[in-house]
């Protein structure tokens, strides 16, 4: 038997202003300008973060995101697109401050 782990990979994806994106849905989440541009790579309650107060001016049209329940695996999904994000743009998000958190992924953690 074979088994394969697929990365999570933003298959969901909303206006801004969608009231589609259910209120319990949690995983990992990023914005998006018009014009393709990533400007920010998220994980946790993703309607709860959207409506954050300190988000209302950010600067984006559409959040992208997957669904992943576990906390854990959430932290892990999110710095690996924030990995990803650095090393083609040499640079964070636009309204990513830090780089995620470092997960240890040794089979000895």
């Amino acid at each position: 038997m074979w088994v394969i782990e697929l990365c999570p990979s933003f298959e969901q994806r909303f206006a801004r202003e969608s009231a589609n994106i259910p209120s319990d849905a949690v995983g990992i989440y990023r914005y998006v300008r018009e014009n393709g541009e990533v400007v920010y790579i998220g994980r946790g309650n993703i309607r709860k973060r959207l409506a954050a107060p300190e988000r209302s001016d950010w600067d984006f049209d559409v959040i992208e995101y997957s669904i992943v329940e576990d906390p854990d695996q959430q932290l892990r999904w999110e710095t690996y697109w924030i990995d990803k994000f650095q090393e083609v743009n040499a640079k964070l998000p636009f309204y990513n401050r830090v780089a995620g958190q470092r997960v240890d992924e040794s089979p000895d953690a």
